[in-house]
């Protein structure tokens, strides 16, 4: 059951209400391999992207993500990636345009949810993964 109200119980408006299941994973938006680049969109407010990739213990990843179109950056309003292990721990958490640096703690496939910071702005991306020989 969710209940969804006017914070001030008062007023009317519409809104966009979003369901993204981690554990047990469902549907994904793409699949990222060592070299790879995905282009995605956040066409609504509220809008999650889920992307996974396959790692072992100890590899040495970059995952890199960046703004193309849209979103704000003059007001700091970027597409935002979160990093999950394959046990569903949060790894970290970074804004576009950045590029991270990971050795991976366990095997399995990992998840990336890329969503807008203020979880309303629109707007495209590009994610790259780039794993260490």
């Amino acid at each position: 059951l969710i209940r969804v109200n006017a914070n001030n119980l008062f007023h009317t408006g519409s809104y966009n209400l979003g369901l993204e299941c981690r554990r047990p994973l469902g549907p994904v938006d793409g699949t990222l391999s060592c070299g790879s680049l995905l282009s995605g969109t956040i066409e609504a407010p509220g809008e999650v992207d889920l992307i996974t990739f396959s790692g072992q213990t100890g590899d040495v990843v970059d995952l890199t993500l960046v703004l193309t179109a849209g979103f704000d950056s003059f007001r700091s309003v970027l597409p935002r990636v979160t990093l999950f292990s394959p046990t569903g721990a949060q790894l970290d958490s970074f804004d576009a345009n950045v590029q991270k640096t990971y050795t991976l703690p366990e095997s399995g496939t990992y998840l990336i949810r890329v969503n807008a910071n203020n979880l309303v702005a629109t707007g495209s991306y590009n994610l790259r993964l780039q794993c260490s020989p």
